[in-house]
């Protein structure tokens, strides 16, 4: 069930639903039933379990004092159950998969599975925008999609640094400069120009439809070529070598950054140029030169992404904008220091009728957990997603004082779900990101993850130098 939600988490939030509650029910009833063999609340889940279980107690408060008690009260109760997926994946991993490194290939499966259902939403995104069609299924929108990007980037650049590795547990920091190189650069800007100036061929020039036709058959020749020298096969949970992926992998990149680009989001934008500065500040310095290329390529090439960076101060200041919503989100904390209750943020158009029905958030994540649950709220929130951050750069940094190689894997698999969780936060500066169901499972999920690299690194003495390799 974990692996079928990886593979719909990115393109349907009802089947993503339909996994994740009966998989959290069946947990908890099975905690229940072996409660004397099974904590799921040890001193590795207890690390986000108190600040998690202080946010809940601080948005009940807000729930009693607040308004509308009952539309908080259900989203409260729909809240508490989505949060236990992090102990319930943890859980799932750790007495499920018996063998330790079976824990780690599992991690390494769900992450590849979740890259490639955010590639298939990329895909998807890309012949929507290219040709001005409504492909069904319908996949979210451009910024819940964006939002789910923001997440998983950093997965894809460590799923592509393992795959340019002999072994997974022979993975070290200098794959990442193997990973970019300048001809692996330069093929995965030649295929995201194609993409683009398929979808803006008016920078090109005037006959768009020749363009659209021949960049897209350019690409999908590209694809097809790669499918011919490197067939796809199903991963395997006992036989998992991405290496046999490495070449998709520069698909995939090219296009989440095309779906990136293309939903025109800022907050995302942000984000993601966030994470990929601070993995190259640890691992490869390339990256900074890298991620400065691509903003400057896309501001100086493509005008809607010029329009867009260059309309900032505007959109910020406009009637019913950012600013605006902002001072609204204070005026509500002044009224409501404990909170307003979960869910209740369009309140503030009691307070000025005139806002659009849409704006029913702040628009930024700490302002909105601040006016839903109070001070309080925002007080355990902050201590929870810093804790949550802070795990994985300790993991890291500890794992490589380490002579054995798997322990260096597990600091750089934590390493790159703590990057995610900074770039989540840093878009949600300007979007209300954790209050979007679609990218706070792929959020819940990964902080599951991030647990069982901690049971690990805390059982480092267990890990053989020699691991099995795949």
């Amino acid at each position: 069930m974990l692996c079928m939600y990886c593979v719909v988490a990115s393109l349907s939030i009802a089947a993503a639903q339909s996994l994740v509650i009966p998989l959290i029910l069946s947990w908890i009833v099975f905690s229940i039933h072996n409660k004397e063999k099974h904590n799921p609340f040890n001193s590795t889940t207890s690390i986000i379990a108190t600040p998690i279980a202080t946010w809940l107690l601080a948005s009940l408060v807000s729930t009693i004092v607040g308004v509308e008690p009952l539309v908080a009260l259900e989203e409260l109760a729909k809240t508490s159950l989505y949060i236990m997926l992090p102990f319930c994946v943890y859980s799932s991993i750790e007495y499920l998969t018996p063998s330790i490194s079976g824990k780690i290939d599992k991690v390494v499966l769900y992450l590849s599975l979740l890259v490639c259902s955010q590639t298939i939403a990329a895909l998807h995104t890309v012949i929507q925008k290219t040709f001005d069609i409504q492909c069904l299924p319908s996949t979210p929108g451009a910024v819940t999609e964006s939002g789910q990007l923001v997440l998983v980037i950093p997965f894809l650049l460590i799923l592509g640094a393992i795959a340019n590795t002999s072994s997974i547990y022979q993975l070290e920091k200098k794959a990442f400069s193997n990973l970019l190189t300048p001809q692996h650069i330069i093929e995965c800007c030649f295929l995201l120009s194609l993409l683009m100036l398929s979808t803006w061929p008016s920078v090109f020039t005037e006959n768009q439809l020749l363009i659209k036709v021949i960049f897209s058959i350019t690409f999908t020749a590209y694809i097809l070529f790669t499918y011919y020298r490197h067939p796809l096969k199903i991963i395997k949970i006992s036989d998992l070598n991405i290496s046999d992926y490495k070449q998709w992998f520069k698909i995939a990149a090219v296009l989440m950054l095309a779906a990136l680009i293309l939903n025109l989001k800022r907050g995302p934008w942000m984000g993601v140029a966030i994470e990929l500065m601070l993995l190259g500040l640890f691992l490869s310095r390339r990256l900074f030169l890298i991620v400065c290329l691509t903003a400057i390529f896309s501001l100086v090439l493509f005008e809607p992404v010029r329009d867009r960076m260059l309309s900032i101060g505007e959109h910020f200041n406009i009637d019913g904008g950012r600013r605006y919503m902002w001072s609204l989100g204070i005026e509500l904390v002044q009224r409501y220091p404990l909170g307003i209750g979960p869910d209740n943020s369009q309140y503030m158009q009691t307070i000025d009728p005139t806002l659009p029905r849409s704006h029913e958030h702040m628009h930024n994540n700490f302002l909105n957990v601040l006016v839903e649950s109070g001070w309080l709220g925002l007080a355990a929130y902050i201590w929870w997603i810093f804790i949550t951050i802070k795990l994985g750069f300790l993991i890291f940094l500890d794992s490589f004082k380490q002579k054995d190689p798997s322990m260096k894997l597990l600091g750089l698999l934590a390493l790159t779900l703590s990057v995610s969780f900074i770039g989540w936060q840093t878009a949600g500066f300007v979007e209300y990101n954790f209050g979007d169901g679609e990218i706070r499972l792929i959020a819940f999920f990964s902080m599951g993850l991030l647990l069982t690299l901690q049971e690990l690194h805390k059982k480092k003495g267990l890990l053989k130098a020699t691991p099995k390799k795949k």
